[in-house]
C-alpha cells in the first residue's frame, strides 16, 4: 500500500500533480465565480431596496410580513417559527453560563455529588 494514496501533504491538502481539481483548460471554476457574483448582485440589489426609504420597499416589506402571516395562519410552522423567533427571542442552542463558562462552578457540582451521595438509595428489591 502506498505511503501517501491521496497524494496530500500533512496538513490534508491535495498536492501538486494529484490529478484532482481543475485541469489545464479546464474552465469551470468560472461557471461558479459568475454564479457567486450573481447571487451577490442579486442580494446586494434586494438590500439596496428594502434598506431604502421607498415606497417600493415598504410596499415589498409590507408584502412579505403579509405573506408569513397568511402562511403561519394557515398552519405553516417554519413561519409560525419564524414569526416567534422575531417576538419573543430565538432559543439559546447552548448549554453553559455567560461567556460560555459552565453552568456549575466547581463547588457547586461537589455540593450536589455530596447531596445524591447523601441519599438514601433502594437495595435490590426496590425498597429502602
Amino acid at each position: 500500500m502506498p505511503e501517501n494514496p491521496d497524494k496530500r501533504d500533512d496538513k490534508g491538502r491535495f498536492t501538486a500533480g494529484n490529478d484532482s481539481g481543475f485541469q489545464p483548460g479546464n474552465d469551470d471554476w468560472k461557471k461558479g465565480l459568475e454564479i457567486r457574483q450573481r447571487k451577490a448582485s442579486l442580494t446586494k440589489e434586494l438590500l439596496r431596496v428594502l434598506d431604502g426609504d421607498t415606497e417600493e420597499g415598504r410596499e415589498i416589506v409590507r408584502s412579505l410580513i403579509h405573506e408569513g402571516i397568511e402562511n403561519a395562519l394557515s398552519g405553516d410552522f417554519r413561519f409560525w417559527r419564524e414569526i416567534w423567533d422575531r417576538i419573543d427571542g430565538k432559543t439559546v442552542d447552548r448549554i453553559g453560563g455567560p461567556d460560555a463558562e459552565p453552568l456549575l462552578s466547581p463547588e457547586d457540582r461537589e455540593r450536589i455529588s455530596r447531596l445524591v451521595r447523601s441519599v438514601d438509595r433502594p437495595n435490590d428489591n426496590g425498597k429502602p
